[in-house]
């Protein structure tokens, strides 16, 4: 049957086992916890507007922001991979006594190699999601000679993403200077 209880409980707080679950107080208590319990558990639609109106501001501010901050990141990627580009035709050349480095500007492909062999390839705007524009030289494939030095090497190449512009300078010795 019941527990025995403790002269100090009152009746509401009395422990009863039924058939191994264990109650506290009279049903009547619980069912009015649950219903105040029930009734606290939703937001109003007032609070649920306020809520889709401050998310739809942190959106609308935080997207654009992301987009450029990706564009930027794609810009100096490709450039990146320009210069290194650039980097392993000149090593070529030390290596093996000249080489050369092709940039086309209308598929963004970069191709360098030693005599009629390829060493390597790259794709910009496949890799990055870049354009390059066309300026003066461009299209011109680069040769460096067995020291290095470029040899019609004085290029800008300018890489474009969104609004994200970036790019890099190559001096008649081969130096490169990004900006």
């Amino acid at each position: 049957m019941g527990a025995p209880r403790d002269p100090g409980q009152t009746p509401s707080m009395t422990i009863r086992h039924h058939s191994n679950r264990t109650h506290l107080g009279p049903p009547s208590r619980i069912r009015a916890l649950a219903d105040t319990w029930n009734r606290q558990a939703g937001f109003t639609l007032l609070e649920a507007a306020v809520a889709l109106v401050l998310v739809s501001l942190l959106l609308g501010w935080g997207v654009p922001r992301l987009r450029s901050g990706l564009d930027r990141w794609a810009v100096t990627g490709a450039r990146e991979s320009l210069v290194s580009a650039l980097s392993r035709a000149r090593a070529a050349a030390l290596d093996r006594g000249s080489s050369w480095l092709q940039v086309d500007p209308v598929t963004g492909g970069v191709v360098w190699g030693s005599g009629s062999d390829s060493l390597g390839a790259s794709d910009l705007s496949a890799e990055w999601g870049v354009r390059l524009l066309e300026g003066p030289g461009v299209g011109l494939p680069i040769r460096f000679d067995d020291l290095g030095r470029g040899q019609l090497a004085s290029r800008t190449f300018t890489l474009v993403r969104g609004r994200a512009t970036g790019g890099l300078s190559l001096s008649s010795y081969g130096r490169v200077r990004r900006w």
